[in-house]
C-alpha cells in the first residue's frame, strides 16, 4: 500500500471500498465536504513513554479503535460517503495510526498479517524503541506487532 494524500487516496481496506489512509502535513479544511468524511485519532491515542522509549499502542487503544470504525462504517450518517482516516506525516503518529489501521483490518477484516504488510510496505514508519533507562539497540517495527493479531 502506497501512502496516500487526499488527491490520489484509493479505496483500500474494507469490503465496502469507502475506508482511505492518509497522511499530510495540514488537516482537512472540514470533517465533512462533498460525501467525504474526514477523521483524526492522533491526539485520541497516543503513546506515552516511559524514558526515551517509543511503542505501540495499547490494547485498549487497539480495541477502542476497532469499535468506532464499525460504528463509523455503520453509521447511517455516513452510508454514502468515503471515510479518510486522516493522520500527520510526523512519523510518530504515522506509525502509530497504520498500526490501529493494520490492526482493524486483520481483527475486523480478517485479513492476514501478510496481506496487510503488503499493502502497507511503501509507507515508512519509525521503529519502537524499549523502554529502559539506557540507550536501547532494540528495534521492532509494525508488522511484528500486528502478526500478534493473526
Amino acid at each position: 500500500m502506497a501512502e496516500l494524500n487526499s488527491k490520489s487516496a484509493k479505496p483500500r481496506s474494507d469490503r465496502l471500498g469507502r475506508l482511505y489512509w492518509i497522511a499530510s502535513y495540514s488537516k482537512p479544511k472540514s470533517q465533512l465536504h462533498e460525501k467525504r468524511f474526514y477523521f483524526n485519532v492522533d491526539e485520541e491515542f497516543k503513546y506515552y513513554p516511559f524514558f526515551s522509549d517509543f511503542g505501540p499502542l495499547t490494547l485498549s487503544n487497539i480495541y477502542v479503535y476497532c469499535t468506532e470504525m464499525k460504528a463509523l462504517l455503520a453509521n447511517p450518517k455516513y452510508e454514502n460517503c468515503l471515510l479518510f482516516h486522516h493522520t500527520s506525516r510526523d512519523t510518530i503518529r504515522r506509525t502509530n495510526s497504520a498500526l490501529l489501521m493494520g490492526c482493524y483490518e486483520i481483527l475486523s477484516l480478517d485479513r492476514s498479517a501478510e496481506d496487510v504488510k503488503e499493502r502497507w510496505k511503501d509507507v515508512k514508519f519509525r521503529h519502537y524503541i524499549d523502554a529502559s533507562h539506557i540507550k536501547s539497540t532494540y528495534k521492532c517495527y509494525v508488522s511484528p506487532i500486528e502478526r500478534m493479531f493473526n
